[in-house]
């Protein structure tokens, strides 16, 4: 789930996708330490709610992380938002 599917899915939707994924490694795999990537920003994508969805997908992981052992790394501070 990134980018490539913010044109095609709504932001729940998006998010919605990206816990059940987070849902099916615990079935797999009971105690993984998962890590969560924020979708990263593309000037492109703006108007497609990637701000939303890293937001609500650091909610998420900030009330399940001691029980879901997740971790969610931001990547906005990975890019320069000025430059081409």
């Amino acid at each position: 789930m990134g980018t490539n599917n913010c044109d095609m899915d709504d932001v729940n939707q998006t998010i919605q996708t990206i816990i059940h994924i987070v849902s099916l490694i615990r079935k797999k795999q009971p105690n993984p330490k998962i890590l969560i990537f924020g979708i990263p920003f593309r000037k492109d994508m703006e108007q497609f709610g990637v701000n939303e969805i890293n937001r609500h997908l650091k909610q998420f992981v900030d009330k399940q992380k001691h029980s879901l052992n997740l971790e969610f790394l931001p990547t906005a501070h990975l890019y320069d938002m000025e430059s081409d």
